[in-house]
């Protein structure tokens, strides 16, 4: 039985289905990376704002106008912190332990939009049935149109208004997630 679900998409942002006991899964970042892979989402988000300011972006991507502006340095610090706190609670301290996170800190937090376009960018990379953070080769310009482009297309309608027409993010339920981190662990 699939017990994936899909996020939908309601008012300005990608907002998750009422779902109790939201989690994913999400193998912790190893520490001697986490300051590079947070400087490339910094980077990404920099990026962005200069592309958005760019004289031409309006004429050639008018749908992107009223695409809110992501903060994706917010959310990946969210993501780390949930990491983290589920890492502490736990007692353990291994690099790449995968666990299962409680994913309201992105719904309480409106980041659903910044999470799906941080997994776009490729700093969330799909293995098995987890996330795994990783720090992209190389984001320029052109990366980040083309991402902002694709997310904005599967989010925005012609009116420029969100639809809910958006790729998923893989959410189960918590004594799901909890068994399945458990046996990753394990591994």
């Amino acid at each position: 039985m699939n017990t994936y679900n899909v996020v939908t998409m309601k008012g300005d942002r990608l907002k998750m289905p009422p779902v109790k006991n939201f989690h994913v899964l999400m193998e912790f970042p190893w520490l001697p990376d986490f300051a590079k892979w947070l400087l490339k989402v910094v980077e990404a988000e920099e990026l962005w704002f200069e592309v958005r300011q760019a004289e031409l972006f309006a004429q050639n991507f008018p749908h992107l106008v009223t695409f809110p502006d992501p903060q994706l340095h917010d959310c990946a610090l969210a993501v780390v912190s949930a990491l983290q706190d589920q890492e502490m609670m736990d007692g353990e301290a291994d690099d790449a332990f995968v666990y299962a996170i409680d994913f309201s800190f992105c719904k309480a937090r409106g980041f659903e939009t910044e999470f799906i376009l941080l997994k776009e960018l490729g700093f969330f990379t799909v293995f098995e049935n987890f996330y795994r953070t990783a720090i992209p080769k190389s984001i320029d310009r052109c990366l980040v149109k083309i991402v902002f482009h694709r997310v904005a297309y599967h989010h925005l309608d012609e009116e420029g208004k969100l639809s809910a027409n958006s790729p998923g993010i893989l959410y189960m339920p918590k004594a799901e997630a909890e068994a399945k981190a458990e046996w990753w662990r394990a591994q």
